[in-house]
């Protein structure tokens, strides 16, 4: 299976993009805060692509390396080289994919079930509804699907359905919420709406909820647990922010970057960096510091600001999914690239005072973004005229350039040539 075995060639043959410089990250020091970095290597699957619907709401990878996706016609699968669409029963949209195993559980409108593949390698639905009461069947669609050891969850908005393989359990749910459920150290998590509680599911008793100790706002929702480099628990929800587990319960983490933002998914990435997927400003990188450090938009190369999930694959590849968009690229700290400026070709990269500089037709400097520091660094123009600089001698005070115009001697300061 040749999934994505080198996407480095892979993104530079489908961008076709004209290109100052691409970097190799991995081995530079500076790169290991974000700073620096420009734009992702991305390449970007629309709909046409695809051929299904805009929306795209789940990604996963199974055991053969095959990349699924839940869309709003079904569930999509990707072999590294052509997508292929299965629709569900009632042709209507999967919000949540959950791979166990060799079966690809999944929810969708007055269904619950699983895809399974025949000996072809195409996949095959089977659906679990006919185990759940006659009473229960018209219960909309499944906003959240989780496993736990033999248990899978089904979480519709009024009912819960725990499937253990063989039997399914149903479980009234009278607060109607539609909430995320959240597998995390082997418990899941889920919040209640209007209500500060956080729960945990307790399999084998009487009541379905089990108390935390956590507490949240009571508007909030939790999209996503993930682990700390100390072994804390950080939550992320909707609307509410970042909070990080303490002896005095959740405490909120003051990232005034992420006010009025949506966060709908998040990962922790094996760099150790924190990739945020947000269903209004696109993609934000967190680091292992927890500071905000990075925000790609849709004019970044990403075509999506609404992004519904993010995934980093075996093959270390971040995968975007959204209104409209897959997106698949290399960690921007590892690889990046800065996009063709008003000069049409360089002679040389040189760096010059501790700062990268483009020599060409003009002089330019690698930048922080003036728009938004969180934007892709990118380079600046420090000499404005057309003469073509071609090389440059340094020393500690002073810089040679060689140009179309003879040789020109100068200090290069905080952007400017003096």
């Amino acid at each position: 299976m040749n999934l994505i075995k080198n996407l480095y060639a892979t993104l530079l043959q489908y961008k076709k993009i004209s290109l100052i410089a691409i970097f190799y990250f991995s081995s530079l020091l500076y790169a290991s805060d974000y700073n620096q970095v420009g734009l992702p290597l991305v390449h970007v699957f629309n709909q046409n692509d695809y051929d299904s619907h805009q929306q795209n709401w789940d990604i996963e990878q199974a055991g053969n390396q095959l990349i699924y996706v839940a869309n709003g016609n079904g569930l999509l699968e990707y072999d590294g080289e052509n997508w292929t669409k299965y629709s569900t029963p009632n042709r209507s949209r999967i919000r949540e994919i959950e791979i166990v195993g060799n079966r690809i559980y999944a929810g969708t409108s007055d269904d619950i079930g699983y895809y399974q593949a025949n000996q072809q390698g195409v996949l095959t639905y089977y659906s679990l509804s006919p185990l759940i009461d006659e009473g229960s069947r018209h219960f909309g669609d499944i906003m959240s699907v989780v496993s736990l050891g033999k248990y899978v969850v089904f979480k519709a908005v009024n009912y819960y359905f725990i499937y253990d393989g063989s039997k399914l359990k149903t479980f009234e749910d009278k607060t109607q919420t539609r909430n995320k459920l959240i597998n995390y150290q082997n418990k899941i998590y889920l919040k209640n709406a209007n209500d500060e509680q956080v729960y945990i599911l307790s399999f084998g008793s009487d009541s379905l909820l089990k108390a935390s100790d956590w507490k949240l706002p009571k508007n909030s929702q939790i999209k996503q647990i993930l682990t700390l480099n100390n072994n804390h628990a950080m939550v992320f929800t909707g609307r509410n922010g970042i909070f990080t587990d303490t002896a005095d319960g959740l405490k909120k983490l003051d990232l005034p970057e992420l006010d009025g933002v949506f966060i709908y998914d998040a990962i922790k990435s094996n760099d150790g960096f924190y990739y945020l997927a947000t269903i209004n400003r696109g993609l934000f990188v967190l680091s292992s510091e927890l500071k905000i450090v990075k925000n790609y938009r849709d004019f970044h190369g990403l075509q999506m600001n609404a992004i519904t999930a993010v995934f980093n694959d075996k093959q270390n590849n971040l995968w975007l999914v959204g209104n409209g968009a897959i997106a698949v690229m290399r960690p921007p700290n590892e690889i990046s690239t800065y996009a063709k400026s008003d000069n049409i070709y360089s002679h040389k990269l040189k760096y010059i005072n501790k700062s990268l500089n483009y020599l060409g037709r003009g002089l330019l400097q690698l930048a922080e973004n003036k728009e938004n520091k969180l934007y892709p660094w990118n380079f600046e123009k420090i000499k404005t005229d057309d003469d073509e600089f071609w090389n440059s001698v340094d020393t500690k005070d002073y810089s040679f350039f060689a140009t179309s115009n003879g040789v020109e001697v100068g200090q290069i300061r905080q952007g400017e040539l003096i």
